[in-house]
């Protein structure tokens, strides 16, 4: 009790006093000042997420700048990591900009129905987009649903003329409008497309690459070497346009040069799986069968899709009279590309002439026609085979069909046979 009394007698006197408004003028001090620092530190905290929200969407702003000039097909590494960077941390889309970004990263990884959807968005939203018009033409034409081609390459047409509806100086969307026509295989009109393009932009590398591939698909041989060498001249490190003119001399059987292009293309893109299978073909055409197996095997290591090598190193080992292994890659090329009439005429040769097989060759070689009905070679080998069973009429009936496609062999024989 004394303390207690000591207590209130020290708190009524002035030193008393003095302590207690003392202690709270400090405590209001405190208070003040700790108030102080957390709206200096929340105003800090803001100011720091103000200026990462902004460095955000100046980021953002700088890709979709980028992803508006650069079609999804040539996208680097880099600027395909950034874009799903982007997508990632986009929790919903809501503007054309976001729309054209998710529909930019589904076209980036083959799934061009996503991205026509998405570009459809943009469009509801940002009617005069033509660069949404633009990549959603490439998108059908890139589907290669072989069912639809022609409905996509008509839709990609459509696109392109809609772009250029919107803006008629655009290079670009004639050279894309060249290579939808391409699919339609009207190669005239797709050459048209090209030199707008190339009227336009004198320059663009890509258009005198898409005429080359017009030219080449026209058997104008020697203007799409022209058009393909523009194309690198323009961009150097095209090697894609490269592989091509390796392909126009693979035609020609000039196997050397054919090489020394598909070389270029492959140390300028070491992952070109295409071109190691072209430098297959090459090589097979010089007989060189070995190199022509380790060529294929590293395109399949490449890509294991690609029907091609498998079909280049099916004949390579038909060159090497190993016919069962033959029979082996020539059926894995089908399997891949169940249209392979040369796959299928591949696997013909190894029946008949390695295997002595003359039913199963017939089988085959009826199955190359049917696919492509122009073969020539395919009635040829296959007039050979019912010779060999002893049928003369049903050889006549193979001979007259391959004559009259041009086949010359065939044609001496009846002349000498008639």
């Amino acid at each position: 009790m004394h303390l207690l009394k000591d207590l209130w007698d020290f708190f009524k006197s002035p030193a008393g006093i003095a302590s207690v408004l003392l202690t709270v003028v400090v405590g209001v001090a405190i208070a003040i000042w700790q108030n102080w620092r957390a709206k200096k530190s929340d105003a800090k905290r803001d100011r720091k997420e103000d200026e990462k929200e902004a460095k955000r969407k100046k980021e953002y702003e700088d890709l979709l700048a980028k992803i508006e000039k650069i079609q999804p097909p040539d996208a680097s590494l880099e600027l395909k990591a950034e874009v799903r960077t982007a997508e990632e941390r986009m929790e919903r889309p809501k503007t054309a900009d976001d729309f054209f970004l998710k529909a930019y990263a589904a076209q980036m990884d083959e799934n061009y129905d996503t991205a026509i959807k998405h570009y459809r968005k943009v469009l509801s939203l940002r009617p005069d987009g033509y660069e949404a018009y633009n990549n959603m033409g490439l998108a059908y034409y890139d589907k290669k649903d072989y069912d639809k081609a022609i409905e996509c390459y008509e839709k990609a047409i459509e696109c392109y003329e809609k772009v250029l509806e919107l803006n008629p100086d655009l290079a670009l969307a004639y050279s894309n409008m060249g290579i939808a026509y391409n699919g339609k295989k009207n190669y005239d009109k797709a050459i048209e497309c090209c030199e707008k393009a190339i009227a336009l932009d004198a320059d663009h590398a890509g258009a005198y690459y898409n005429m080359g591939n017009n030219y080449f698909n026209k058997q104008d041989y020697g203007k799409a070497i022209e058009c393909y060498k523009k194309a690198v001249s323009l961009k150097p490190d095209y090697a894609e346009a490269y592989d091509n003119m390796g392909n126009v001399y693979l035609y020609a059987e000039d196997y050397d040069m054919a090489i020394e292009c598909y070389k270029k293309a492959i140390v300028l893109n070491p992952e070109y799986g295409t071109a190691y299978s072209n430098m297959g073909a090459a090589y097979n055409g010089k007989q060189d069968y070995e190199k022509a197996i380790a060529f294929s095997e590293k395109a399949i290591a490449l890509d294991s899709g690609n029907a091609y090598a498998y079909y280049n190193k099916g004949s390579a080992y038909d060159g090497k009279q190993d016919y069962d292994k033959a029979i082996e890659y020539f059926k894995k090329a089908i399997a891949l590309k169940p249209d392979y009439a040369e796959a299928y005429y591949g696997m013909g040769t190894a029946y008949g002439r390695g295997k002595q097989d003359y039913d199963m060759a017939i089988k085959c070689f009826e199955k190359a026609i049917a696919l492509k009905p122009d073969h020539a070679e395919a009635y040829h080998n296959m007039g050979m085979c019912y010779g060999f069973k002893g049928n003369v009429n049903k050889k006549v009936e193979c001979y007259k069909k391959a004559a009259q496609l041009g086949d010359e062999g065939a044609q001496q024989w009846l002349d000498e046979n008639s």
